[in-house]
Parts: structure tokens; C-alpha cells; sequence
């Protein structure tokens, strides 16, 4: 049902009815509303998705700093769609699930953020909290852009070379 919802998010933007999912879905009004108690709660399930999403680029199996960079450019490559349902979501509430998938991803960031600095990969003077505010704050300034892309990727090199110690050098990930 969330993929419905995303379709008719795209089509409709934040406008898209109950009636617009169900008839993507293939389902019965009955049925979504087994699923989700209301619109708002469709949109944080969907939001939550997408940051599960960003919290699974951070790959355990890979180095720590490959893990944050690859966190940072895809994060930046998908920000009109995140910023887009966030909008939504902020014009009608707050929920439960989605403050979950915030905390799912602060914890990945951190753990990687942290194993990477032990690496003496990225420099120790920043935080969870400050990374994931310069994140958030490239995805706003490239989400609008005409650029986007290409903005997203030049915002994303130069968080990226920031955050690597000096003896690492600068290069684009």
C-alpha cells in the first residue's frame, strides 16, 4: 500500500486522497483503514520508509567512512522526494513511527560515525548531531535547485571532504 501511496504522492502531491491509494493498491477502503488509522499516519509510514531507506546505506560490512559517505551522497541525491513527504507531513502532524525512523537512523549514523573516527577516517570534532544537520541542510539548499543532481553532488563532495582528517586527503567519494 505504501508504494500506491508514493505513486499517488508523485501524481497528486500532498493533495492525493485515501480513495487514490486504495484504487492503486487494488484494495477496499476497509483495508487501508486496518493499516493505517488515517492519511497522516499513510504519509509517516511513508516517510519512515524512506528513512530506513537512508539508514541502510550505511552498509555495516564496508569500511566506516565508505559507510558515512555513501549515508551523505544518497541522502543528497534523494532529497526532493524525502523533503517533499516531509512538507507533507509537517502541514499534518507528527506520529509515532516516524520519530522511530529517526532514532533508527541516528543510531546507524552514529555507529558508523563513531567506528569511522576510531579509524582515524573522519575527523573526531564532529558529532551525530552535526552531521546530520549539514545532511539535512544540503538536502534542503540542492532540493530545489534546477541543478539538482549536480548540486546534490557537489554539496555531497565537499561535506564529504570535510569530513575526512587531513592526513586522508581530499577526494570525492
Amino acid at each position: 500500500m505504501i508504494a500506491a501511496a508514493r505513486k499517488a504522492f508523485e501524481a497528486e502531491g500532498s493533495g492525493f486522497s485515501v480513495d487514490d491509494v486504495v484504487a492503486l493498491a487494488g484494495v477496499g477502503v476497509g483495508t487501508f483503514y486496518r493499516h493505517f488509522r488515517s492519511k497522516t499516519a499513510l504519509l509517516d509510514a511513508m516517510i519512515a520508509e524512506l528513512l530506513d531507506d537512508l539508514s541502510r546505506l550505511i552498509a555495516p560490512e564496508v569500511d566506516a567512512a565508505d559507510a558515512i559517505f555513501a549515508f551523505v551522497h544518497g541522502a543528497l541525491r534523494s532529497a526532493p522526494a524525502k523533503l517533499d513527504l516531509v512538507e507533507a507531513l509537517e502541514s499534518l502532524g507528527n506520529a509515532t513511527e516516524l520519530q522511530q525512523a529517526i532514532q533508527r537512523l541516528r543510531q546507524q549514523v552514529r555507529g558508523a560515525l563513531e567506528n569511522a573516527q576510531e579509524a582515524g577516517t573522519i575527523t573526531s570534532d564532529v558529532n551525530t548531531d552535526d552531521l546530520l544537520a549539514l545532511v539535512s541542510a544540503g538536502m534542503t539548499a540542492s532540493a530545489r535547485s534546477a541543478d539538482q543532481p549536480l548540486r546534490a553532488e557537489r554539496i555531497a563532495a565537499v561535506l564529504c571532504d570535510g569530513l575526512r582528517t587531513r592526513d586522508q586527503g581530499t577526494r570525492s567519494a
